[in-house]
């Protein structure tokens, strides 16, 4: 999931970035974007990359707050940097390296799999705003979606790793290719659309952002 798009305006509320569209540098509006991000606690943005499907589309806002690692869980979503983009992810596990927190990140719709240090995680994704409607992530039944797309998500690359195995066999080197398929959303995609934007209940987050 991508975050600030250059062609897009950046909306902070004090105006202390308001402004009309730019041609400034992706890696300078983000930079901008996480310093409001730092100062406030958190920060609407606006969501441009469809690697968190079908939970958050293209356009969709998410509430960022900060946090500290140690109240991360399994099943939350955690943005970060990755080189000059800021991406928003799902966190399939969590351990200590030498005293420090690594995360495995995942984006729901993609198939692999990354290591993010914490050193890199700028805050959590709290709450997903779709036109007039929101939904906060860590309340009742919608953080119990969330646990369980982390698992589905821990699922598909141990299959993925299994089928790498068994490709190394006569007549089975495109079996990844094969299994891999548009089947592997369709779960996702009925958790969502049933247990989050049908039935959980929608959360008043105040500053909302437009």
């Amino acid at each position: 999931m991508g975050w600030v798009e250059p062609e897009h305006d950046i909306e902070v509320d004090d105006g202390d970035l308001a402004g009309s569209r730019t041609e400034l540098d992706p890696r300078l509006l983000s930079e901008m974007w996480v310093e409001v991000l730092e100062r406030k606690g958190r920060m609407w943005g606006e969501v441009y990359s469809g690697s968190m499907r079908p939970l958050i589309r293209v356009q969709d806002r998410v509430l960022v707050c900060q946090v500290e690692l140690e109240r991360v869980r399994v099943g939350d979503i955690v943005l970060f940097w990755s080189g000059r983009q800021l991406v928003a992810h799902r966190v399939l596990l969590r351990w200590r390296n030498r005293g420090a927190w690594v995360l495995l990140q995942k984006g729901d719709f993609n198939l692999g799999a990354a290591i993010v240090q914490a050193d890199s995680v700028l805050g959590r994704v709290e709450a997903v705003k779709r036109d007039d409607r929101v939904v906060d992530l860590l309340a009742g039944g919608s953080r119990w979606v969330q646990v369980a797309l982390a698992l589905y998500g821990l699922g598909l690359l141990s299959l993925r790793l299994v089928l790498r195995l068994l490709s190394h066999l006569p007549g089975l080197n495109d079996l990844e290719q094969r299994l891999m398929g548009e089947w592997v959303h369709l779960l996702p995609n009925l958790w969502v659309k049933r247990l989050l934007y049908k039935q959980a209940g929608y959360a008043n987050h105040g500053d909302q952002g437009a």
